[in-house]
């Protein structure tokens, strides 16, 4: 499905880009602080912006990049459970879940919903616009053109299926236990 080719490149430049991206903004927004001499609001305010979104991009991806490399088999751990539970079916979710795909631009995420208890796919864009603020993400689809179009052109279904059928369930189960034990 997806080539070692694209996830080494989307790996090692894309998302090593956020990562460096956000490294220089720390270092910015050291030297911008309100307190620093000609602090200047409108470029704080920038960098602020500029943060959230490099940070959002950096933990969807590792998010994206550790939801891969399995058989796409679920198996009977806590978040098929707490899938079947909320939506009556592995199945079911699947279902919702690559409408969700399709229809970002973004990221297609699953969240627990530390509000409510439940898992739910959300539907991101621009990393930090249409985030849900108590919702931690188990499962990360990106969107993005630079995820699929190198193996899968404008094939974005095509892209969606070998996502799923590349879905490591055990680390999306640690992430969740994680998740649910850090909320406890």
């Amino acid at each position: 499905g997806i080539s070692a080719e694209t996830i080494t490149w989307h790996h090692d430049t894309h998302y090593a880009g956020y990562v460096a991206r956000l490294q220089s903004i720390d270092e910015q927004l050291a030297r911008s602080a309100p307190e620093a001499q000609g602090y200047d609001p409108g470029r704080y305010a920038g960098l602020k912006r500029d943060e959230a979104f490099a940070a959002n991009g950096a933990m969807l991806h590792e998010v994206y990049f550790g939801s891969l490399g399995g058989d796409g088999r679920p198996g009977d751990g806590p978040v098929e459970a707490a899938l079947t539970t909320g939506f009556g079916s592995i199945p079911r979710w699947l279902v919702d879940m690559r409408a969700v795909a399709m229809a970002a631009t973004g990221w297609a995420l699953l969240c627990l919903n530390l509000s409510d208890g439940r898992l739910h796919n959300y539907l991101v864009d621009r990393h930090q616009l249409g985030a849900i603020w108590g919702a931690a993400p188990v499962i990360a689809v990106d969107m993005f053109d630079h995820a699929y179009y190198r193996d899968f052109g404008s094939n974005r279904g095509a892209y969606v299926e070998a996502f799923f059928e590349n879905l490591h369930w055990g680390r999306v189960n640690a992430r969740y236990v994680s998740v649910v034990g850090g909320c406890s």
